[in-house]
């Protein structure tokens, strides 16, 4: 059953039920792990047992990028302040399932693309424990972000339709030039959590319903032992311009340590990773100390612009904390990042941040972050109109 949740009509969120501090300890979802089994205390959808809506066409993505053979104007030199660049909206964007539906409890942003008439698409993750079965839901928007309409009550892509056993995740989505998609997801190979082996793979389709058909072998798989991300890749978020495919993702070594890093490809298909991270930890007594992970980057007016999360420690389930920062690159390898976070989950009366997604509209930087508290997720807005301009 279709539903249109309206960001300006929406009540006031759930409130905290402890303090409204973004990093806040609780038991939650993805990204981290110790080898201990939990129930996550933290992200939901929406669903209903009628049949899905008839697949939409989609219009070609206008991918707005920089010209990476002239310099990026207004690029920053030294951490810069980001707090008051975006403002929130007020109420749910796309929220978790209905009570007693596959996606009751968590929904995160999963993998958002613009196409070329400004509808913004979202293929968001639900589900209603972590580790557990993850499906993704399709919801559009076609006012700049203002509301959002869910188009299916079942998933369109999960672990069946993707041929295996292990949970999978969204993380990415191009409208490619043929008019067809390309969905690059990770997987999730233990029940444990909060971080677990895990490896970055790529479906297509014709449109954001599917039918999806995964490639027959991953894009990117961990690095060899002793490097920096033997133990996971996961994550993935990647661009498309004149200068071919880019990805940016996490990378976990078997020490349980996070960074992002960075692959290239011609083809979308055959990757060719960096040796080393393009955006490790801050320095020691800065907000993204420890583990830097979760990259989502869109490209505009700023260059390649990444919204990430910065986490003391990945490996303990019992007291994970993140918060969400900012960079800014003009060849999507050397970065600036903020010197505070971008968001607090306090701003959306909520107590967690989990995942986020960004894009740039052609006016407009979107970011989307999933905000929780009291037992589950919801994906919320915010908004900052035009260039950041925030060059030194």
């Amino acid at each position: 059953m279709r539903r249109l949740v309206s960001l300006a009509t929406v009540g006031v969120l759930l409130s905290c039920g402890g303090d409204d501090d973004s990093s806040a300890t609780v038991a939650t979802p993805l990204e981290s792990g110790s080898g201990v089994a939990v129930t996550v205390d933290d992200p939901p959808l929406t669903t209903s047992t009628e049949p899905a809506e008839p697949q939409a066409t989609a219009p070609r993505a206008t991918v707005a990028v920089p010209d990476t053979t002239a310099s990026v104007p207004s690029l920053p030199t030294a951490p810069f302040l980001a707090a008051d660049l975006f403002e929130p909206q007020v109420g749910i964007a796309v929220p978790n399932g209905e009570n007693g539906s596959w996606d009751d409890v968590y929904t995160d942003p999963g993998a958002v693309v613009v196409d070329s008439a400004g509808v913004i698409h979202m293929l968001h993750n639900g589900f209603n424990s972590f580790p557990g079965e993850v499906g993704v839901a399709y919801s559009r928007s076609t006012d700049g972000g203002v509301t959002f309409e869910r188009l299916t009550d079942q998933p369109v892509f999960d672990s069946a339709l993707a041929g295996t056993e292990h949970i999978v995740l969204a993380s990415s989505v191009l409208i490619d030039d043929d008019g067809s998609w390309s969905l690059f997801y990770f997987t999730w190979e233990a029940g444990v959590w909060p971080v677990a082996p895990s490896r970055i793979w790529r479906a297509t389709a014709p449109g954001p319903q599917g039918p999806w058909t995964p490639d027959e072998a991953p894009a990117l798989e961990p690095g060899a032992a002793g490097s920096w991300d033997d133990l996971a890749v996961r994550s993935p978020s990647v661009v498309h311009d004149e200068a071919g495919f880019h990805m940016w993702f996490t990378g976990v070594s078997v020490g349980n340590v996070g960074a992002i890093g960075y692959a290239t490809s011609a083809d979308g298909t055959t990757w060719e990773k960096r040796a080393e991270p393009v955006l490790g930890a801050g320095r020691s007594g800065e907000w993204d100390a420890g583990n830097v992970h979760q990259p989502r980057v869109t490209s505009g007016p700023d260059g390649y612009v990444m919204t990430y999360s910065g986490a003391p420690q990945l490996d303990n389930p019992n007291s994970f904390t993140q918060q969400h920062g900012l960079a800014v690159s003009a060849d999507g390898i050397d970065w600036v990042r903020s010197a505070e976070p971008l968001l607090t989950a306090s701003q959306f009366r909520r107590r967690n941040l989990w995942f986020s997604a960004i894009v740039w509209t052609g006016e407009a930087y979107l970011v989307f972050p999933e905000v929780g508290s009291n037992g589950s997720t919801d994906v919320f807005v915010a908004r900052h109109q035009g260039p950041l301009s925030i060059g030194g």
